[in-house]
This record gives C-alpha cells, sequence and structure tokens, in this order.
C-alpha cells in the first residue's frame, strides 16, 4: 500500500504527456531525419579492423542490415529484451510449434493463437468474423502480469462473450513492475545495496526478488473484480495447460458454417477446473519474453570473437555498460539489469544508462581527437629534439602507445633522456 502523503512520489504521467515529452526530444535533436532514422532489421555486428574504412589500424563496428552495411566507432543496443516471445511448455501443444532453445518457440505455426508481443489488432479477425456472425466466443489468456488483464478487458468491450484468465500463481497486485522501495523517495538505499553487491550472482538475486514475476495495478485489479462479478471472466489461478490440441474441424453447438467452421481449441489444465473448458476460438499467450543474451542473432559474432561472462541470460557489462573495456558496444534496457537494477528495464534506468552512456561514449570521441592530434604533431616533426653531442632517440620512432600515453597526461617521457 502507498502511504497518502507520499502519493506524489508514485505519480504516473499520462500516455499524452509521455508521447508529447518523445516527439519534443525528436524535434529539439532533429531526430526525424531520414539521413539518421533508418527502418531497418540489424542482422549481424562485428568489431574488428576493416581495410579502407579502418584510421590506423583501429577497429570500427560493421553494422549489417537488410539493406546494406554501415561503420561505426560505438555501437548502444537499446532493444529490450529482445528474444523471441516465450511459450509456455506443453507436452501436448498439437500441432507443434518451432521450438527453439530455452523452450521459446515460433508462436506463428499455431492456428488461432498468439503471443501478445505480436498482436497487431484485438479481437483478431477470426474471432472478429463469429462475433459479426452472432456466434457466441470463448477465448483463453495465459499469464499472470498486467498485460492479461488488459487483454481480457479490450476484447470483452469488444463483444467477446467470455475469456478465461489462466495464470500458474496467485495474482500480485503492485503499482509498479518492482517493488516500491525502488520507486519512492528511499529507493538510493536499495541502489546501493545493489551497486554494493559483491558478486553479479548477489545482484541477479536481488533482481527477481524485486520483480517477482508478472503483477497488475489496483486499477487493473479492480476492473478484473467486475468482470468476474459480471461473470464475463473466469480467474483460473495456480493452474498450468496440460493438453492442448487444436480441432480444424471443430463447430458451434449450433451448427452454422463460415465462421463457426474455422476451428476450435481443446484446452485441459492441472489441475482440472469443476468445468469443463468450452472449445475456444482463440488463445492469447501473454507470457512475457525470456531474456538471453546470447540468443540474439545479430550478436554471434560478437559472442565467438569476444566472449564475455553471462548470467542468468544478462551479460556482465563494464561500469560503463560497455562489452569489455576495448569494446565499445554499449546496452541498456533489461540487458543492462546486473549493471543498472531490477528498474532496468523502467524510465528511472534508463535515465541512469543514458548518463553513464553519454559520459563514456564523450571519452571515447575526446580521446580518438586527442589521438589524431598527437599524430598530426608526430607527422610535423613538431616533437623532436637535438642535444649537442649526440642525438636523442627520435619520438617517431617510440612505442607510439608509450607518446600517446605522455600527451595525454599518462606515464612518463623519462625515456626520452637516453641517448645514443
Amino acid at each position: 500500500l502507498i502511504n497518502r502523503r507520499d502519493h506524489n512520489d508514485y505519480f504516473t504521467p499520462s500516455r499524452q504527456l509521455f508521447t508529447d515529452h518523445c516527439f519534443s526530444v525528436r524535434d529539439r535533436y532533429h531526430l526525424n531525419s531520414s539521413s539518421i532514422l533508418k527502418h531497418e532489421s540489424l542482422c549481424d555486428l562485428d568489431y574488428g579492423v576493416v581495410r579502407g574504412v579502418s584510421i590506423n589500424d583501429k577497429p570500427v563496428f560493421t553494422v549489417t542490415t537488410e539493406t546494406g552495411r554501415r561503420y561505426a566507432h560505438a555501437v548502444v543496443l537499446a532493444v529490450g529484451p529482445a528474444n523471441q516471445p516465450c511459450l509456455p511448455k506443453i507436452p501436448t501443444l498439437s500441432p507443434q510449434p518451432k521450438c527453439f532453445p530455452s523452450g521459446v518457440a515460433d508462436i506463428a505455426s499455431l492456428p488461432q493463437a498468439q503471443h501478445t508481443f505480436n498482436i497487431s489488432h484485438i479481437p483478431e479477425s477470426v474471432v472478429s468474423s463469429r462475433i459479426a456472425a452472432g456466434h457466441k466466443t470463448h477465448i483463453l489468456v495465459v499469464g499472470g502480469g498486467l498485460t492479461s488483464v488488459q487483454i481480457a478487458d479490450v476484447t470483452i468491450r469488444r463483444g467477446v462473450s467470455k475469456v478465461y484468465l489462466l495464470m500458474r500463481s496467485q495474482v500480485k497486485i503492485k503499482y509498479f513492475d518492482v517493488d516500491l522501495n525502488w520507486m519512492g523517495k528511499y529507493k538510493n538505499s536499495e541502489q546501493a545495496r545493489f551497486w554494493s553487491a559483491d558478486s553479479d550472482e548477489e545482484r541477479l538475486e536481488i533482481f527477481h526478488e524485486a520483480r517477482d514475476g508478472g503483477s497488475i495495478t489496483p486499477y487493473y485489479h479492480k476492473k478484473l473484480k467486475a468482470l468476474i462479478a459480471a461473470g464475463k471472466v473466469e480467474l483460473l489461478t495456480h493452474t498450468c495447460i496440460s493438453e492442448a490440441i487444436f480441432d480444424g474441424d471443430a463447430s458451434d453447438s449450433s451448427g452454422g458454417t463460415g465462421p463457426a467452421k474455422l476451428g476450435k481449441w481443446m484446452v485441459k489444465t492441472s489441475p482440472p477446473t469443476e468445468m469443463p473448458l468450452p472449445p475456444l476460438d482463440f488463445i492469447y499467450f501473454a507470457t512475457g519474453i525470456d531474456t538471453d543474451y546470447t540468443q540474439l542473432p545479430y550478436l554471434q559474432t560478437m559472442l565467438q570473437k569476444f566472449p564475455i561472462r553471462g548470467l542468468g541470460g544478462f551479460p556482465c557489462l563494464t561500469e560503463d555498460l560497455m562489452w569489455s573495456k576495448d569494446v565499445p558496444l554499449f546496452m541498456t534496457g533489461k540487458l543492462a539489469s546486473l549493471q543498472i537494477g531490477p528498474a532496468s528495464p523502467n524510465i528511472g534506468g534508463i535515465k541512469i544508462a543514458t548518463e553513464r552512456i553519454g559520459l563514456a561514449v564523450e571519452d571515447l570521441f575526446d580521446k580518438m581527437a586527442r589521438d589524431a592530434q598527437v599524430r598530426y604533431m608526430l607527422g610535423n616533426g613538431q616533437c623532436g629534439e637535438e642535444e649537442e653531442g649526440g642525438e636523442c632517440e627520435s619520438e617517431d620512432s617510440l612505442d607510439e602507445d608509450l607518446l600517446l600515453s605522455y600527451v595525454i597526461g599518462e606515464g612518463s617521457k623519462f625515456q626520452c633522456l637516453a641517448c645514443s
């Protein structure tokens, strides 16, 4: 619960206000230009020396999309969970979807079923056509988070007869997807506990403790109770699907043709429900996305050439959110959770991440500019010296890294005192 005196600490702005803020940032920095904003998909990411592109054999990123290649000195991945939607493990799911590692499946291969991550419109056309034809419609929503309740609410308001809401745990009610201790005026103490953890394993434990799975807000919990009381939603907690078979020849008890003949899902649960579930017109999986950076297709080259340690699907980044100290690949959002904390996927976590990345990128380009200035000085012979009785070793013959370190204020120039 929230103390009313602290209510303003948890005020959430409207969607329109946040949209206006995003547009103002876009316009301020001219981010809507076609020369900057590219609607392309990343296919591969590589880091190394590229002949004809690299200067003084300094490595650059090769960013490959479906339309071509681009080169960059630094790359920021702000891709959210980034992985494929995850389906619950249902042994008898028929037809079987194409499976990927870690139980992830290609839900596009399932008829009359959809993961909420890929929804284009609600309800789907097969359900809408049955509603328009005057048939009773029943759908199943799987998941215990806010999205599942929102799907149930929207589909009922758009004509679905009844929704069965199935979740494997009890209903969890929270104002945010992390505990209030991480969002209020005393959040610094929780962040300090996280950042002072002795290991990434301890940080991962704190992360899971603070997020604790899916939850719904009090506002939507009130809506859910009203829908249950009206008989529009049946809530099935501590329940899993034990069997799901699609019958392409099923039809409504009233018979008929057209939309009623498109097929139905026959679903059984564990534990069994008091009354068997009726044939279902559609299944929505609001089961989230499992984060695993090792399964991202466009990171496979980086993983082979520059392997880094990971934990719980999250990469172990540097404090600057870099891939490693020598590879300026930055990550933000959920992929930065082991550095930022449980609120990493939220706006507050993104703000911390952008501050770190912004400073690191600025330092990176400042160093590149200093390096270029040193090379220019060396090329014009401004660093050479001669002394009576002999010549000092030419600075052009000194180790380049030593000279660069000296010019930017690191180390000493003691070796230059040795004369031949």
